[in-house]
């Protein structure tokens, strides 16, 4: 590959496995041409990859490099004209023609009669192969294609082999920690108590609901309306004792009074659930001098 990063990430085995058949293949640092053929052929629909006449579409005029296969894969794929300039195997040596030669014996003995045979006959015929010839162009190609195609997908595969961390065993008599199954646990009276006034000064009515004006004994609405004269509420300070929060709050009304609180709100579960106030002090606005 022409780079050495996972195309499939790192992690354990099994996560490796789940990325190669569910999750597409991280091929950015290949270059465009060669990774456009490489995630045709990674396809995990085996109809959707590309066959060999696509691939030699794709592939145009363009020519592999010498030495781009090893050489008992290159000497299988050999290019017809190095067939053709090589010629047919050479035919084996054949006897001559003619009368067979009597062997040697002793004088005035005549040697019995030979049959006849067919071997000069039958070494003058030329071999079969002797006019074959290497079919040339698009079947070749088209072996180098598919060839091509199988050793991408056999080097993303050893790449990520390579990559991926061996999972080590774990030591004798350790137990692994079973997950946590209990809920998350509620935020603090502090927290609650914060929330709640910045959603009264934000106007978040379903918060300010939720977060404990439920609990006040009066309808939604009602709750609603009892804060159109308030235009904010700031804390001046909040103390916690337990599940306990007393807050001192300056209220400032839309009519320009400012009205200081103390109260006492009792938070459990996340929320208030119970509130007692007293008003400590009131200003009223400034008018302006009689006209």
């Amino acid at each position: 590959m022409a780079s050495t990063a996972a195309p499939f990430g790192s992690g354990s085995a099994t996560t490796l496995l789940f990325r190669i058949v569910h999750a597409p293949a991280d091929l950015v640092r290949l270059p465009p041409r060669i990774r456009c053929l490489a995630e045709s052929c990674l396809e995990k629909d085996s109809a959707r990859r590309p066959t060999i006449d696509a691939l030699l579409a794709q592939l145009g005029t363009a020519q592999p490099a010498a030495d781009w296969l090893p050489p008992s894969v290159s000497q299988a794929f050999a290019s017809p004209a190095a067939a053709a300039a090589a010629g047919p195997p050479a035919a084996l040596p054949t006897a001559r023609a003619g009368p067979p030669t009597a062997p040697a014996g002793p004088p005035g003995e005549r040697p019995p009669p030979r049959r006849p045979t067919h071997r000069a006959s039958r070494a003058a015929r030329p071999p079969r192969w002797a006019g074959w010839r290497r079919p040339a162009g698009r079947r070749t190609w088209a072996w180098g294609a598919a060839a091509l195609a199988a050793l991408l997908a056999a080097a993303v595969i050893m790449a990520t082999t390579a990559s991926s961390p061996r999972p080590r065993p774990a030591p004798r008599g350790a137990v692994a920690a079973a997950p946590s199954s209990e809920p998350p646990a509620p935020p603090g009276p502090r927290a609650v108590v914060e929330a709640y006034f910045a959603a009264i000064n934000t106007r978040n009515w379903l918060a300010v609901w939720k977060l404990g004006g439920q609990n006040f004994g009066e309808p939604f609405a009602t709750m609603v309306a009892g804060y159109q004269g308030t235009a904010r509420d700031d804390i001046a300070s909040l103390r916690v004792n337990g599940s306990m929060a007393t807050v001192h709050f300056l209220a400032y009304g839309t009519d320009g009074t400012v009205r200081s609180y103390v109260l006492r709100y009792l938070v459990q579960g996340g929320m208030i659930t119970s509130a007692h106030a007293l008003l400590v002090g009131a200003k009223a606005p400034v008018s302006g001098p009689p006209g």
